[in-house]
């Protein structure tokens, strides 16, 4: 199975169970690997939703954010890293 095949099968697995928080935090890095940073930070924000906040996942959607926008960390990257470091300490 080559990585677009598998992909395609984890997006047609979330399409049908969307509330799958491990699936979207599988799926997210590829995404990022892929240069498909909007869908990395909309596949971290599933997995917010599906299995709450975490240091790393905030982190993460904060660096899909930063790279979505060419390296500009907007005021929403900013406040998800914040929410990072608190949940961190």
């Amino acid at each position: 199975i080559d990585l677009a095949q598998a992909v395609a099968q984890i997006e047609a697995h979330l399409a049908q169970n969307p509330g799958d928080g491990r699936g979207w935090e599988v799926i997210a890095p590829v995404y990022m690997r892929s240069g498909r940073y909007d869908d990395a930070a909309k596949a971290y924000e599933a997995a917010i939703r599906a299995s709450g906040p975490s240091p790393d996942r905030l982190a993460n959607l904060g660096e899909a954010l930063v790279n979505a926008k060419a390296g500009v960390v907007s005021a929403d990257a900013r406040a998800t890293f914040e929410e990072a470091l608190k949940l961190d300490s």
